[in-house]
């Protein structure tokens, strides 16, 4: 093979990986909103609690009081079955002020998969960020 051969070669190789990476890419389509997003009715909350927490230096039989990080875990009825969401505090939207806006039979929207990531796993938990929620009957 000569050197005009072996760079014909070269460049038919190039661009067939090139047009092959391309056409692996563009076969997906657009994402739905209805693949991203699900709306529900909020069926249950449940939050944080106080912890006991084993401290050496405290006054009563070595152990003391703590609050633990805020915690806020929605179950949620949709269409697709119910899921179950620990909501991260992410951004301005912080968990209390959501948890006072929430009530059981609240209509929200949550993010099922965000940013090609999905949220949650096949049994339907997972979590969500304070920012991918939206309370739909608090407009």
């Amino acid at each position: 093979m000569n050197k005009l051969q072996k760079d014909k070669l070269q460049k038919a190789l190039g661009v067939g990986a090139l047009v092959l990476a391309f056409a692996s890419g563009c076969d997906r389509g657009p994402s739905k909103p209805s693949d991203i997003y699900l709306e529900g009715t909020v069926k249950k909350e449940a939050g944080s609690v106080a912890q006991i927490v084993e401290s050496s230096g405290a006054l009563f039989g070595n152990e003391s009081v703590k609050f633990s990080d805020p915690t806020y875990v929605l179950q949620i009825e949709t269409p697709e079955g119910i899921y179950t969401a620990s909501v991260q505090q992410y951004g301005d939207r912080t968990l209390d002020a959501l948890a006072l806006v929430i009530e059981e039979g609240s209509r929200v929207k949550f993010a099922k998969r965000y940013h090609n990531r999905d949220r949650f796993g096949e049994d339907r938990i997972g979590k969500i960020y304070s920012d991918e929620l939206t309370v739909l009957d608090n407009q």
